[in-house]
């Protein structure tokens, strides 16, 4: 597990010290992130909740939704 400085927390795998493959990130504001990970950014199927109850669920490149998902709100 890994701890940021803002409070935010990783969960999952690493390679070269980024986070890179399964897993979680919550943020300090309680949003939270469960998927693939790429080079230390989301990159590939996840889910993201939203603190106000939205959720994406869909593709993700470059930690920006990849506009193929579904929304819920």
């Amino acid at each position: 597990m890994y701890y940021f400085a803002d409070g935010g927390k990783y969960t999952g795998e690493w390679k070269n010290n980024k986070s890179e493959g399964k897993g979680i990130f919550d943020s300090a504001d309680k949003d939270h992130y469960d998927g693939d990970w790429k080079d230390g950014k989301m990159h590939g199927k996840g889910v993201y909740n939203y603190r106000n109850g939205d959720k994406y669920e869909g593709e993700f490149r470059n930690n920006m939704r990849n506009n193929e998902g579904k929304n819920y709100g």
